[in-house]
């Protein structure tokens, strides 16, 4: 066991903005080997990162559509032919549009556009 920087990602020695960095990387069709060339590093975590996130995003996505609309953010469809990480991005973009009315500037997602 060892104590992590708050920047960590749960049960991961991954930075939290690194994965992010990846997850918008992805959604807008980069594979894993450049996205891990763009952030210094190795392919298979970057590869390991973007399967995990894949497999889940979906269900991630959905839930937070969910917080999204809890604090007020319209409804909205994804495109049809949106993947399972674009779906998660997209899902990230409206809850930070909907905390942002509610709480103003969030964080590192707000900075990342």
């Amino acid at each position: 066991h060892a104590l992590l920087p708050s920047a960590c990602i749960p049960g991961r020695l991954d930075a939290a903005t690194s994965v992010v960095a990846a997850l918008a990387f992805a959604a807008r069709g980069e594979g894993h080997r450049p996205i891990a060339g763009r952030l210094g590093l190795p392919a298979t975590t970057v590869r390991g990162w973007l399967r995990r996130l894949g497999a889940r995003a979906l269900a991630h996505a959905a839930h937070l559509h969910t917080v999204a609309l809890a604090l007020g953010a319209p409804t909205a469809r994804p495109p049809p032919a949106i993947t399972g990480v674009g779906a998660l991005w997209r899902a990230l973009g409206t809850l930070r549009r909907a905390a942002r009315g509610h709480l103003g500037p969030v964080g590192q997602l707000d900075r990342a556009g």
